[in-house]
């Protein structure tokens, strides 16, 4: 239960500061704060990379995700970091362009 909820918990966290970055980063260049406006999925604030970065460590630290379904079948921590960032980036990407399309 423990991996479970680490896992959980940082694929949430990542998820949250993803979505918040990409829509922030629209907003501005909706506004024109961005100018010329800049391609967001591109991460040009870092933000996003240093939310994946917190994810991949809090689920090192799991050592056994056995059990578990869905990424933690991936096999060792980074390959459950890695899976959790793409299943994120496949949903996350879509989000700002409800309010920005």
């Amino acid at each position: 239960q423990k991996c479970l909820k680490a896992l959980s918990g940082a694929a949430v966290k990542q998820l949250g500061k993803t979505v918040k970055t990409l829509e922030l980063c629209e907003r501005d260049n909706s506004l024109g704060t961005n100018d010329p406006e800049v391609d967001c999925t591109t991460d040009p604030s870092g933000k996003v990379a240093k939310a994946v970065a917190a994810a991949a460590k809090k689920i090192g630290k799991c050592a056994d995700y056995s059990g578990l379904s869905g990424c933690a079948t991936s096999g060792d921590a980074t390959a459950v970091a890695a899976c959790v960032t793409a299943a994120i980036d496949a949903v996350a990407s879509s989000y700002p362009h409800v309010a920005y399309p």
